[in-house]
């Protein structure tokens, strides 16, 4: 009878550990998604897609050519 109940309480044990597993996950999505989405937001306001492409700095029209030997 001792090891049934050892048993059972140790069962109980390991729910307990996997609801606060469980919890804890939960939050931590809850985390990610509230950072994607200001992430989201400030990428828009920079006029940036996803991936980020899009309208970004525009190029130089004539950039100096610091390369070039002379």
């Amino acid at each position: 009878m001792d090891e049934l109940l050892s048993a059972v309480e140790r069962a109980l044990a390991g729910v307990e550990t996997a609801r606060r597993n469980l919890e804890e996950a939960q939050r931590a999505l809850e985390r990610a998604e509230a950072t994607e989405k200001r992430l989201r937001k400030l990428m828009q306001k920079n006029g940036r897609k996803k991936d980020g492409t899009g309208r970004g700095r525009p190029a130089m029209k004539n950039p100096p050519e610091y390369d070039r030997p002379s």
